[in-house]
């Protein structure tokens, strides 16, 4: 997720995931460095699939508005 969203440490940015049986639930969060804005969305699928549903999650944070988040700083 991170490496989609070419994240690091100057911003808020979180992941949590969880896992039942063969299930991943991996949720994440964007959020301006003021609180203001957050951007939040989740994503599951098979725990074989992890790094392809972290991909798709950073994806879609940024389709619904993380970009001008992390541009800003």
């Amino acid at each position: 997720m991170l490496r989609s969203l070419g994240g690091g440490c100057q911003l808020p940015i979180a992941g949590h995931a969880t896992v039942e049986s063969t299930n991943l639930r991996l949720t994440g969060l964007v959020a301006s460095v003021t609180g203001t804005t957050v951007i939040r969305d989740e994503i599951s699928g098979p725990v074989e699939s992890a790094a392809e549903l972290g991909e798709k999650l950073g994806l879609s944070l940024l389709e619904h508005g993380a970009l001008p988040i992390l541009n800003a700083n």
